[in-house]
């Protein structure tokens, strides 16, 4: 049987594979396609494995088609379609595909969908008071679809915090301090969370500048009925929220309020700190450094590079003062931009690293290296 290769693209398959090299040392292993869905169009997505190495990238039809067309004169020898019940063996000859096709047993599902629909800590359709409280859903438990990114932003954030607790030593009650807590989105939810999900007992707090946010959030916590939840108005650095503080969280705190998060966590060995930063000011007024002028001469480069000097500096500093600190990216981009975390458990354990070189390469003063 002959068919074209955009036949064989109209076939309700679930996956192409790219097989049988035709040379024993080639930069492609195997390649997998599938049809996807995006913004509601359809489209064809490639995996290429290059030794260990998995690359992705998204194809239209006609790019698809000649894609396959040039790996299976140039790179494969064979195709593999599989489709519900059926197999296709595919070679090319003559701009045309030879097919055989094979029964199996397998029945397989067809989906087009780019992004599987994921399991939350917060599911859509369960009421949550306080994201109802705060807009976010609706009484029924949909989320607004102008809120849709703030909601994957608190689930990820849950789910590395899930994670991160239970591998502290157990707790019949957690205390929790939200520093720069804005709206309190995340603080809310964390007390939902330790009650509802984890169940277990807790204190969360809140802590920001801004009065009036405190006050309507305080309001609101009324209205909840949270009863061990307390909101705190003033400078989080001078304030004293007392002994026993386990968790620590930030979630998007402007520029070196972030240092004083960190510096606060630190200086009482509270035992596990997420912070996502927000604005890296501070550096990119100060980053001096003649080798990298070349790049250093571009504002939105400079930028990037001063956050990322910014938080590598935060990582390295926690790691010295009894961390075991990484930093990660919590959410995808398309969800914020603001999407990279600092994790970090007490251990107890110091660990020596190159900071005053960097300090020392870059001409720097950073406030995390500051007293609080």
């Amino acid at each position: 049987m002959k068919k074209n290769i955009a036949d064989i693209l109209n076939e309700p398959f679930s996956k192409i594979i790219l097989a049988n090299p035709r040379r024993h040392k080639q930069p492609l292993g195997k390649v997998f396609i599938r049809r996807i869905q995006i913004k509601g169009q359809i489209a064809f997505q490639r995996e290429e494995f290059r030794g260990t190495q998995a690359f992705h990238n998204n194809m239209s039809q006609s790019e698809t088609e000649a894609y396959l067309h040039k790996a299976l004169s140039d790179f494969f020898r064979e195709a593999y379609v599989l489709l519900d019940g059926e197999e296709w063996q595919c070679r090319l000859s003559k701009d045309c595909l030879q097919v055989k096709v094979n029964a199996s047993q397998v029945q397989r599902t067809i989906s087009t969908c780019h992004n599987k629909e994921k399991t939350y800590i917060l599911p859509q359709g369960r009421p949550i008071p306080a994201l109802i409280e705060l807009g976010v859903m609706d009484r029924n438990g949909n989320v607004f679809k102008n809120q849709r990114d703030k909601y994957i932003q608190i689930n990820n954030f849950l789910a590395i915090l899930n994670d991160a607790m239970n591998r502290l030593p157990p707790k019949k009650h957690w205390t929790i301090l939200d520093l720069c807590c804005g709206k309190s989105y995340l603080t809310f939810v964390l007390y939902y969370f330790m009650k509802e999900i984890r169940q277990q007992e807790c204190h969360v707090i809140g802590a920001d500048l801004k009065k009036d946010v405190i006050q309507k959030c305080t309001q609101i916590k009324q209205r909840l009925g949270f009863q061990e939840m307390d909101f705190i108005e003033g400078d989080i650095a001078a304030y004293n929220y007392g002994q026993g503080v386990d968790v620590v969280v930030s979630l998007h705190a402007c520029d070196t309020a972030t240092d004083i998060v960190l510096k606060y966590a630190m200086k009482n060995q509270v035992k596990l700190i997420l912070s996502v930063p927000c604005c890296h000011k501070e550096l990119a007024k100060q980053i001096q450094n003649k080798m990298l002028d070349p790049i250093l001469k571009y504002g939105l480069l400079k930028e990037r590079f001063a956050a990322l000097l910014t938080d590598a500096l935060r990582a390295n500093v926690l790691e010295n003062n009894g961390y075991r600190a990484d930093v990660i990216e919590f959410v995808n981009f398309e969800n914020s931009p603001k999407n990279v975390m600092i994790r970090a458990i007490w251990t107890g354990k110091k660990q020596t690293n190159e900071i005053q070189s960097l300090i020392d390469a870059f001409q720097i003063t950073p406030s995390i290296l500051t007293p609080l």
